[in-house]
């Protein structure tokens, strides 16, 4: 996407863009790809990452296994970059191992992102198509 739109969709402003801004908006949307969920092994490796790089008492390994079916069975749901754009918050602000909880909390704020630029874009064509 260039800059200049980037920089539309991301202000809080609200103008009326031209027919050209709109068109180039709706090319957006409708190239926008579909993201794919993370898979069982994206979610061992992340967590296996968080594990890894955070301090904490280590579980015995039937608990290990019995925590990332936990982590598996939450974040199922959740985007792969999410979840790595997530985990990557996380090491750099906990000192414990996450809950399943939190880290499915971390990824909210990439993804409210993403979903605010769709939102917006499609305030904007509505806007423009409306006058």
């Amino acid at each position: 996407m260039p800059p200049k739109l980037q920089d539309l969709l991301l202000s809080g402003e609200s103008p009326v863009i031209g027919p050209k801004t709109a068109q180039r908006l709706q090319e957006y949307l409708d190239n926008i790809p579909e993201l794919p969920l993370a898979s069982e092994t994206d979610i061992e490796q992340q967590i296996s990452l968080l594990s890894l790089a955070i301090s904490g008492k280590r579980p015995s390994k039937e608990e290990a296994l019995a925590l990332l079916d936990i982590f598996k069975m939450v974040l199922k749901h959740v985007a792969k970059v999410d979840l790595q754009n997530g985990v990557t918050a996380l090491l750099g602000r906990a000192t414990f191992i996450p809950t399943p909880a939190e880290v499915l909390k971390a990824p909210l704020p990439f993804k409210a992102k993403r979903e605010f630029v769709i939102s917006r874009a499609r305030h904007l064509i509505w806007k423009q198509q409306s006058r």
